[in-house]
């Protein structure tokens, strides 16, 4: 049985030998693979890379936080402005030559709130009204022509 074991033994031992040499060169070659790939092409380190990476995402994402808020602050003031104008000509007093010259006029944002003018016009004199809106309606009594016009001007505000 020793002599069994004495004559293996030495191919053996060459053999782990070779397989040793073997794994030697391939860790040899990745780690020279891996200076190669923690270097860039202006010789930076991989983690400095990485560093500027992520700090380059961090003032992108800031940015973006800044962008939302002014966003939303834009969103805000624009549901605010003047959404729906609308103006409605008519002729005020019946057998009156005016040639349509009165007029309501409205003027609302998103929500319905705003004012309506209106200018009842004869030869004599113009008179000019003007009255809140809330909601798309007024606590003041509207005529036909200034409710036309709030009507209008809601169809525009959407």
């Amino acid at each position: 049985m020793q002599e069994l074991i004495m004559l293996y033994a030495g191919p053996l031992i060459i053999l782990l030998f070779i397989a040793v040499i073997a794994l030697f060169a391939i860790i040899l070659r990745l780690e020279m693979r891996l200076r190669r790939f923690m270097q860039g092409s202006d010789g930076k380190s991989l983690e400095r890379t990485m560093r500027d990476v992520l700090s380059t995402h961090d003032d992108r994402n800031a940015y973006r936080v800044e962008l939302e808020k002014t966003l939303s602050v834009m969103m805000q003031r624009l549901a605010q402005s003047a959404r729906g104008i609308s103006t409605i000509r008519y002729n005020a007093l019946a057998g009156n030559t005016s040639a349509r010259q009165s007029f309501a006029t409205a003027i609302l944002n998103e929500h319905g709130d705003g004012v309506v003018f209106s200018s009842i016009h004869s030869r004599d004199n113009t008179r000019v009204y003007a009255k809140p809106v809330v909601n798309f309606s007024s606590e003041h009594e509207l005529s036909e022509e200034e409710q036309a016009a709030v009507a209008e001007a809601k169809a525009r505000c959407t």
